[in-house]
């Protein structure tokens, strides 16, 4: 099979203009109008003037079609590509031929110089729908086609950064919920069939084995090759190099905590089974390091620079050499990230420690429950599959949330509660121990500790930040402890 323009392929238009009525037949039947299909011939090629028609070809016969406009510009003056059509013919469905053609369309109007390319299909046709969805658009709105008798998903690929346009302003993806929601809006007696939603759960299933086995194909074929717990030490060092370069030369205030601070007093270096370095910062830094941060080779990720994060507090992630699979992940889909840095901002909070107690229950709550939801975001990675199958099955109102709301909630109460006066911070935006609870006096007044090699930033009374939290941090946990807890739901992978 070959994808050619429709000029250098022996067809002529009325071709096309037949593979495009036998290909919307079956919706047409279903009282749908689509404009193309319900044009004459002439009235087809007059209605895209100066648009490139392309065409699948294989042995002599006609199996699908798109035509994209590369020659448009929106009301703020900006050049984009408008694909009006792509049609498959139904026999050939499931080749892929509907994919290649609009992997062609996006290379024109890229050779085009278009900023973006757009795009619609109706609802009710979810392949196609899918098939935009994994070419990388977005759903820029939902359309009510009143004449036509359907409901749209308008699409839109970014091919290079627009002022007018970004991701926070596409529609959340949730086909079933859409379909659901807009037919019963123009339809009140619309009511998915026992049948549709039988195929919809063997769909989802279907997809999550697939995902399943593929991770497992990846690992044994050696595709994939898994770091151990030394490469891991040795990349959080060289992101903690970067960090610690980036924050005297800015002059941001910052300390190593909780298992590192531990590494650094008993080992001068790693803890043997930790498997990341935790870093603190009071709101005051972290919100200037957030907002300045660059790297060639990192970057920062928190809730507030990016709505596919799930967490409060913010990550230095490695995003070119290594990579992460986590039953329990941390952002969506549109990220990639390996190896990481926590950086903890650590908020004023109030001085009576029952008060403390009460505001600690509150983002508890909010920690918790965006946990759970990104347990049914998982990947199938060999740890806790059982696990992510229960929550993605049995639990749909956890997957129709957005973990990033809570997120950004948490963060925006924590700010928000913050008083300059109060005399305590804690650690909140992960509140996994009520512990975190130190007079702010004493991350203002800093020494340094020796930590694989390089000189890093502790508390000056660091003997009593951590008896606050461990106790008596010196002696060794129990053997059955002494091993990476990540290990326990994620894996970390070379490139």
């Amino acid at each position: 099979m070959k994808i050619e323009r429709l000029e250098n392929s022996g067809f002529s238009f009325r071709d096309v203009y037949n593979l495009v009525q036998k290909a919307f037949s079956e919706r047409l039947s279903n009282g749908m109008r689509f404009g193309l299909s319900l044009m004459t011939e002439g009235e087809m090629i007059a209605s895209i003037p100066g648009a490139v028609t392309l065409v699948a070809c294989e042995d002599g016969r006609l199996l699908g079609t798109a035509s994209i406009e590369t020659e448009k510009t929106d009301s703020k003056g900006v050049h984009y590509a408008y694909l009006s059509t792509v049609a498959v013919l139904p026999e050939t469905s499931g080749r892929g031929i509907g994919r290649k053609l609009l992997e062609e369309a996006i290379l024109l109007s890229r050779e085009a110089g278009c900023n973006y390319v757009e795009s619609d299909t109706a609802i009710q046709a979810e392949s196609s729908v899918r098939m935009h969805l994994k070419a990388g658009f977005k759903i820029a709105e939902i359309t009510h086609f009143k004449d036509r008798n359907y409901l749209s998903y308008v699409f839109r690929l970014q091919l290079v950064p627009d002022p007018y346009w970004d991701d926070d302003k596409a529609v959340e993806a949730d086909l079933e919920a859409n379909r659901r929601e807009w037919l019963s809006k123009f339809n009140p007696d619309y009511t998915p069939t026992r049948k549709y939603l039988r195929s919809e759960k063997r769909r989802k299933i279907r997809y999550a084995v697939k995902e399943w086995f593929k991770s497992r194909w990846d690992r044994i074929s050696g595709k994939k090759r898994r770091m151990t717990i030394d490469d891991i030490h040795a990349v959080s060092v060289d992101i903690l190099r970067d960090i610690d370069a980036f924050c005297r030369k800015n002059d941001i205030r910052y300390t190593i905590a909780f298992g590192t601070l531990i590494g650094a007093v008993r080992n001068k270096g790693f803890i043997p089974w930790d498997d990341d370095i935790d870093i603190m910062m009071l709101r005051e830094d972290y919100e200037r390091f957030r907002s300045s941060y660059t790297s060639d080779k990192y970057i920062f990720l928190d809730c507030r620079n990016n709505d596919d994060v799930y967490i409060s507090f913010g990550r230095v992630a490695d995003t070119g050499r290594t990579e992460m699979l986590s039953a329990i992940p941390w952002h969506g889909k549109s990220l990639r990230t390996g190896i990481f840095i926590d950086i903890f901002p650590l908020d004023s909070v109030p001085d009576d420690i029952e008060e403390y107690k009460s505001l600690y229950s509150i983002a508890n709550t909010y920690y918790y429950q965006q946990c759970n939801i990104r347990k049914t975001r998982g990947s199938f990675n060999g740890k806790q599959d059982f696990r992510t199958f229960r929550y993605r099955f049995l639990h749909p109102r956890l997957i129709k949330r957005d973990p990033n709301w809570f997120a950004q909630n948490l963060e925006k109460m924590l700010m928000m509660l913050s008083r300059p006066e109060f005399g305590h911070v804690a650690q909140l935006c992960c509140p996994d121990t009520l512990e975190t609870y130190f007079p702010k006096r004493i991350f203002e007044d800093i020494t340094y500790l020796e930590f694989e090699g390089m000189k890093v930033p502790a508390p000056r009374e660091y003997e009593y930040t951590l008896r606050c939290i461990y106790g008596d941090y010196m002696s060794l946990p129990p053997a059955k402890y002494q091993k990476p807890a990540v290990f326990k739901y994620a894996d970390f992978f070379w490139r």
